[in-house]
Parts: structure tokens; C-alpha cells; sequence
């Protein structure tokens, strides 16, 4: 099998368009949740005792970013990987 550089930029631009437009659907969602969303001020004060119960002091969520880093990136060399093998294949289908 021999790369095909049109093939592989290809793959890439869908792979980045594809990860781009998923993060865009996300930030839209969040906007339109943050819009929506009306505090019950009143309310939240009633439950202080049983919130302060259970919030755990001390645990940062940083441990995260690594592995939704990695996640990311493993899912862009998927689709990249998968483009340019269908690319590929529908090639010498034709040939």
C-alpha cells in the first residue's frame, strides 16, 4: 500500500471538521442551557446542611484532562485513519 498525500489531508481536514463540529454542538448546548436556566434562590438555601454534607473538600477534577486529551486525539487518528481507508478502497475499486 502506498500513501496517498491528497488521500491523507483529506482524512485530516475531515477528522478536524468532524471533532470541530462536535465541539461547536457542545458549546451551542451549553449557551442555550445557560440561557434557559432560572436559579431557585429561595430553594437552594433550604438544602445548605445536606449540600455541605455531601461536597468533598480537596478533589480537583485536573486528573481529567489527560485522559479526555488522549480520548480526543485517539478519536481523531480514528476517523482520520477510517476516511483514508475508505478513501483508499474506493479507489482501487474503481482502478
Amino acid at each position: 500500500m502506498t500513501w496517498n498525500k491528497h488521500y491523507f489531508i483529506e482524512a485530516v481536514v475531515f477528522a478536524l471538521l468532524v471533532l470541530v463540529l462536535c465541539l461547536t454542538w457542545q458549546v451551542a448546548q451549553g449557551m442555550v442551557l445557560t440561557a434557559d436556566y432560572v436559579p431557585a434562590i429561595i430553594e437552594s438555601y433550604e438544602s445548605v446542611e445536606q449540600l455541605d454534607k455531601s461536597v468533598t473538600v480537596g478533589h480537583t477534577a485536573s486528573e481529567l484532562w489527560g485522559w479526555s486529551t488522549v480520548a480526543a486525539f485517539a478519536v481523531f487518528v480514528g476517523l482520520a485513519a477510517g476516511y483514508y481507508m475508505i478513501r483508499y478502497h474506493m479507489r482501487n475499486k474503481k482502478a
